[in-house]
């Protein structure tokens, strides 16, 4: 059987590869989105409540660990825990209304811009 030649088949692999190429460039042009708008409105509804909740909870956890630390150091159990856990509700509160004023503007400022 004769051999072929490798100069004669070589034209013929760089043409089927660039089409090969051709082709699946534009099938994945065509599965790609046209604009990445970033996070959906439900990601960022998710990362909105995560935040905010852990505003509350941080100045529980403080405010209770506080209270708890000195109450055992003094012998007050529970009384300064509990004032530590108000203290705590409050602080995080107001951690948590800072929070949402600052994105409320965030959101009305990018909301201008468009």
């Amino acid at each position: 059987m004769p051999e072929r030649d490798d100069a004669t088949r070589q034209p013929s692999r760089h043409a089927d590869l660039q089409d090969l190429d051709r082709r699946l460039s534009a099938k994945l042009a065509a599965r790609k989105p046209e604009k990445d708008d970033g996070p959906s409105e439900t990601g960022k509804a998710w990362t909105t409540a995560i935040k905010l909740s852990g505003d509350l909870l941080a100045g529980l956890f403080v405010g209770g660990g506080l209270g708890w630390g000195i109450d055992r150091l003094a012998g007050t159990a529970p009384w300064v825990m509990l004032a530590g856990l108000g203290i705590g509700f409050v602080a995080g509160l107001r951690n948590l209304l800072r929070t949402a004023r600052q994105i409320e503007h965030e959101r009305l400022s990018g909301d201008r811009n468009e």
